[in-house]
């Protein structure tokens, strides 16, 4: 998925095929394999995205129609995952994508495509996934997380120090799986690899103009801001969670999901 997504902005064979390798094999995905709802929801974002970015690119609403129901069955298919966060993660990204690309290539013209993008797939997924997401949002409301606070929704932060972990990925544990030390581990496991860091790092300072590098530099800060949770200074917690549905969310370090996504594609156009 990720590398038809990165293949679809333009970016070589290469850089495609490491964009998706990072975004398979990051930290996150690696920490999180045994969490199979998680793992398997989060796979859906490069999806939906190239469904989006196919409908913009359509000549005619009935084909780029098509695209966008695609995009909404692939979302459909993150909220059958049965783990929230996974979905609501992708909307985070899904979102934005949508508005930047649509004013970007249409501008004002684009107003109308950008309502259908964000309307029609979410309509669709809750359509798809309704028979199972309706009793599990049941479940949710009696659950004691809807008035567990701050304190626990910020638990399972990012600590500040555990960001050694982008080139470092074994200072914490030995390479073999054994003495851990420091906080939460396998919610904090930062890395994407060092090649493709260093790459993110080259792309970032080459700043190549019209390949959304800008758009991506800020997604992965702001995904990286808000795994911090408790530990940043200002943490965005109290706005993210008076979002519908987040409310109930916590493991803020998970966020780093977004940032892995993000400095997947800037690695892959750093390769290119």
């Amino acid at each position: 998925g990720m590398y038809l997504f990165v293949r679809a902005l333009g970016v070589g064979p290469l850089g495609s095929v490491i964009a998706g390798l990072v975004f398979a094999l990051n930290g996150f995905a690696v920490a999180h394999f045994s969490h199979i709802d998680l793992a398997n929801g989060t796979t859906m974002l490069p999806y939906v995205l190239v469904a989006v970015e196919m409908s913009l690119r359509s000549q005619g609403w009935p084909k780029a129609g098509l695209w966008l129901l695609g995009a909404g069955v692939a979302y459909g298919l993150a909220w059958v995952s049965l783990h929230p966060m996974a979905p609501l993660m992708i909307l985070l990204v899904f979102a934005p994508w949508v508005i930047y690309r649509g004013l970007a290539e249409r501008g004002r013209a684009g107003l109308v495509w950008v309502a259908a993008a964000l309307i029609v797939p979410v309509v669709v997924a809750i359509g798809l996934s309704s028979a199972q997401v309706v009793p599990m949002l049941e479940l949710a409301a009696a659950s004691p997380r809807q008035t567990a606070g701050l304190r626990f929704n910020s638990s399972y932060s990012l600590p500040l120090y555990d960001l050694i972990g982008l080139v470092w990925p074994t200072f914490f544990h030995s390479a073999n799986g054994g003495v851990q030390w420091g906080l939460w581990n396998l919610e904090t496991l930062t890395y994407i690899g060092t090649l493709p860091f260093v790459l993110a790092l080259v792309t970032v300072a080459a700043w190549p103009r019209r390949r959304h590098v800008a758009f991506f530099v800020v997604l992965g800060l702001l995904a990286l801001w808000t795994a911090l949770g408790q530990y940043a200074p200002i943490g965005p917690q109290p706005w993210l969670y008076a979002l519908p549905g987040f409310s109930v969310l916590r493991a803020p370090a998970r966020f780093f999901y977004i940032v892995a996504f993000a400095g997947a594609y800037l690695a892959g156009l750093g390769a290119d």
